[in-house]
């Protein structure tokens, strides 16, 4: 954990290089979505991606990411998506601490996600 955290300098931060968009998520070649909402959150409103073969989406709750950390690809990238970017910041900085070094935060939340997914703006994803 001392490492990831001087890792995190000014630098890093500043130019962002811990998230991703929601934009460069659709972008990506091969990605792993990783949210760790609850399971009450998932019950109410799930994110499938079924239309993006490049988005694996896998749903493991943050408390259960320590007892499930098998089922996390370390050879793709690892985007970690919460709504207000709690939960997801922590899993950030655990995966970095076991070895994962292609994980990035998903930014905006909710708000973000489901921009991207506008008719428009999916219309032209899957064109």
């Amino acid at each position: 954990m001392q490492n990831v955290l001087k890792s995190m300098t000014f630098d890093y931060i500043g130019q962002a290089k811990h998230k991703i968009t929601a934009k460069e998520l659709f972008t990506m070649e091969h990605i792993v979505l990783l949210d760790v909402r609850s399971e009450e959150e998932d019950d109410t409103i799930s994110i499938r991606m079924k239309h993006h073969s490049n988005i694996h989406v896998l749903h493991i709750p943050a408390a259960q990411i320590p007892d499930r950390l098998e089922e996390i690809p370390e050879n793709l990238a690892v985007a970690v998506f919460c709504p207000a970017n709690v939960r997801s910041s922590m899993v950030y900085l655990y995966l970095r601490s076991k070895g994962f070094t292609d994980v990035r935060i998903l930014a905006g939340g909710y708000n973000d996600l489901t921009q991207e997914t506008k008719p428009g703006r999916l219309y032209s994803s899957l064109s």
